[in-house]
């Protein structure tokens, strides 16, 4: 039990983020979606964007599982701002609050859908069984 209380609460908390003379500190509630961009990432809140220095995979390891899920090799999302899911010519579209929308892997969309609470495979048409 002492482990589990341990582990839930080693997740990261905050993003801080040296930029220009300044360091921002961003909570990671904040966090709309996070893009790898080779050894940095790029931190996505709102209409503002930061670039850090660590990769995605790292990243990963630092963040609670049940609020970022990966949908493509170089992306995370915070699920709490997953307003839809859309399906165009058969394949995922993950719409963000904000607007954005990020194409849903198909290597992760079975772990995407697991996440979310329905065990059930994928199927790009919806259909009810």
């Amino acid at each position: 039990m002492l482990e589990t209380l341990t582990a839930a609460n080693s997740y990261a908390e905050r993003f801080v983020v040296r930029l220009h003379g300044k360091i921002f500190v961003i909570p990671v509630a904040e966090v709309d979606w996070i893009k790898a961009e080779d050894n940095y990432i790029r931190i996505h809140t709102g209409s503002s964007s930061y670039l850090d220095r660590e990769t995605l995979s790292s990243l990963c390891d630092r963040l609670d599982p049940r609020k970022f899920v990966r949908v493509h090799r170089s992306v995370l999302i915070n699920v709490d701002r997953i307003k839809e899911v859309t399906v165009i010519n058969g394949e995922y579209e993950l719409v963000l609050q904000s607007g954005i929308r990020i194409a849903l892997s198909r290597t992760y969309r079975d772990e995407f859908f697991s996440r979310l609470g329905d065990p059930r495979p994928a199927s790009p048409d919806f259909k009810k069984r």
